[in-house]
């Protein structure tokens, strides 16, 4: 919390300015309440990138839409709220469906141990038609064994899959989250940062 209130006191005296020039914003590990966060980002109308990683009081499934709608022109969204998941066996398409009604233009997804379905993904696939880069690795509730929605994914150029390797990802966790508990995330250096 004390580096959100570092970043609010650097944002203030020049709000107008920043405004206009801020494209990307990541926030890991940060303790924010849903609604301050979208406040925050409806002053930044030209960004075009944002990472939400393991931030308190952002829940998974909610905060989606709203984000989307403070942030219409987003190219990059990365999603991580693994640590916050109770059980990935359970489905929630919520969040696939926000993203599929809002974030028309995106070309990059990272939606890391979501609990999207087959269904959150085609709605994705079927509404962001600039996908370029798509990363469901830990989805474990995505189905590719029919085919159809492999035959979707053609066109994105880099998929990665849910068993695919996570060995390149940002944060160690805790493989027991195969079995559907709780996700266990340790930081890495990283506690946010602006671009």
């Amino acid at each position: 919390m004390k580096m959100l209130k570092e970043l609010y006191v650097q944002i203030l005296p020049h709000p107008i300015a920043l405004a206009t020039r801020l494209r990307g914003l990541h926030l890991i590990d940060v303790s924010i309440p849903e609604k301050r966060l979208v406040e925050t980002l409806k002053k930044f109308p030209m960004l075009d990138e944002l990472e939400i990683s393991r931030c308190t009081h952002v829940y998974q499934y909610n905060i989606v839409e709203r984000v989307g709608k403070a942030c219409p022109q987003l190219k990059s969204f990365i999603f991580d709220n693994a640590a916050y998941v109770p059980s990935l066996l359970e489905c929630n398409d919520v969040a696939a469906l926000a993203i599929a009604k809002h974030f028309k233009q995106l070309r990059r997804l990272r939606l890391f141990a979501n609990r999207l379905t087959s269904i959150g993904l085609f709605a994705i696939i079927d509404n962001c038609l600039d996908l370029e880069y798509l990363d469901i690795r830990y989805c474990f509730n995505v189905n590719f064994l029919d085919g159809s929605l492999k035959n979707k994914c053609v066109r994105i150029k880099e998929l990665r899959m849910p068993n695919d390797s996570i060995a390149d990802y940002e944060y160690r966790f805790d493989e027991d989250v195969a079995k559907g508990s709780y996700l266990n995330l340790y930081s890495s250096d990283t506690e946010y940062y602006c671009m």
